[in-house]
């Protein structure tokens, strides 16, 4: 709680100013998410599906598990619904998988564990919840093959130094023989990003207000969230989808029982997201940058996502 106040009070100081996109996922952020991803708008998980039910296999061949067994570590796991084809695809290849799913709500990880073994009985899981810097150092020595799912194109919430950050931060804890494999979403028409963040049923707006929700509950502030509104935009150039919610009026708001004080101007944007758009070329720079080396990339038809496979160099 109190790293929670403290990031929402440094960003509501700074100025232009944000809240880190991080806490978008409490309990209801998560299952605001997971209607998302159920929306016709947002391409992005029939994207990824397609290219876990058609080339998993392919990414298996070209991992070369050792002895046939893998430690599968997946880090913001979710619920699990897109994982489970990809376990089911490996376990039908015939490896042998101790699953690790990692995620910051505990409720999300009941309902992982939940369908996976319902669905693979055979599959070892242990689910670890908690940020998954902290949590991804706590797995335990095996002598197995790692591969480290960053599913979702969630790397296209954080910037190039973050990232390099967190392939330093995975890299650490992996051996030679061990992999990460990362969904990105591709650059593609301007028009189809944007529908992916201004849904037509307004689920993505109700995400990006839920944030509000969240600090009056926890940080006890007081934002009357009907004065904000959600505004997504789309840089071609630079492939960033930034999203804000925007004052309506002038407003003084409170966190913490009145210990902090901050006032907005009327139509003065607070930042909550960026996700990005990456080229191929723009994604081997990135890893090769990282200290990796890109093994594969797996893109679905309309090559509108890829998931790519990099091991240490």
């Amino acid at each position: 709680m109190e790293t929670f106040l403290r990031d929402v009070v440094r960003g509501l100081s700074a100025s232009p100013k944000y809240i880190p996109s991080q806490y978008f996922y409490d309990d209801k952020g998560s299952k605001l998410f997971q209607q998302i991803m159920q929306l016709e708008e947002y391409y992005l998980p029939e994207a990824e599906m397609e290219i876990i039910e058609n080339q998993t296999e392919k990414i298996i061949v070209d991992l070369k598990p050792l002895n046939n067994c893998l430690d599968v570590i997946e880090l913001g796991a979710g619920d699990g619904s897109k994982t489970l084809a990809f376990l089911k695809h490996a376990s039908n290849y015939g490896v042998n998988i101790h699953y690790y799913p990692l995620d910051i709500s505990p409720e999300i990880l009941k309902t992982n564990e939940k369908l996976i073994t319902e669905h693979l009985p055979t599959i070892q899981i242990s689910p670890l919840a908690g940020n998954y810097f902290d949590t991804l150092s706590s797995i335990p020595e095996s002598k197995n093959q790692r591969l480290v799912l960053f599913m979702g194109s969630n790397i296209g919430n954080l910037t190039d130094d973050e990232i390099s950050n967190l392939l330093e931060k995975t890299g650490s804890v992996l051996k030679p023989s061990d992999a990460i494999l990362i969904a990105f979403d591709l650059k593609k028409c301007p028009g189809t990003i944007l529908k992916a963040y201004d849904d037509s049923k307004g689920i993505t707006r109700s995400f990006n207000l839920n944030l509000l929700h969240r600090i009056n509950r926890e940080l006890h502030a007081d934002f009357d969230v009907s004065r904000f509104e959600h505004y997504p935009m789309y840089n071609p150039v630079s492939g960033a989808v930034h999203s804000y919610l925007i004052s309506q009026n002038e407003q003084t708001v409170q966190i913490d029982n009145g210990n902090y004080t901050f006032e907005l101007a009327s139509f003065e944007p607070i930042h909550t997201e960026i996700s990005r758009k990456f080229s191929l070329f723009q994604i081997e720079k990135l890893c090769t940058g990282s200290g990796f080396n890109v093994f594969g990339h797996y893109t679905d038809k309309k090559q509108h996502y890829a998931l790519t496979l990099i091991k240490q160099v």
